[in-house]
């Protein structure tokens, strides 16, 4: 069992679901273009040295949104078995 498997179950049991690591993903991946783009800017105006700082931030964020996707495939996965409880999802 994987990193983000564990992780994938440690959060079915607290009642996340696939959604919401989306929604956490689209945010992170929206961030990263941010960070890139500040990171184009701040290297244009002061140099690529002091670019590497927004640059790490993107980096960080788009390593995140990755995991973030990774944990709700696998999430979704869960969700798709059928309950081993006995009781029916049909109501």
């Amino acid at each position: 069992m994987g990193w983000h498997d564990t992780l994938a179950a440690r959060s079915a049991e607290q009642g996340k679901t696939s959604a919401d690591f989306r929604a956490g993903a689209r945010r992170k991946a929206k961030a990263t273009i941010l960070f890139l783009f500040l990171a184009g800017v701040v290297s244009y105006l002061a140099g690529w040295p002091w670019a590497l700082l927004p640059g790490a931030l993107a980096a960080w964020s788009a390593f995140q949104s990755r995991s973030a996707l990774m944990i709700a495939s696998r999430l979704e996965a869960m969700e798709a078995q059928p309950s081993s409880d006995g009781e029916s999802d049909v109501r």
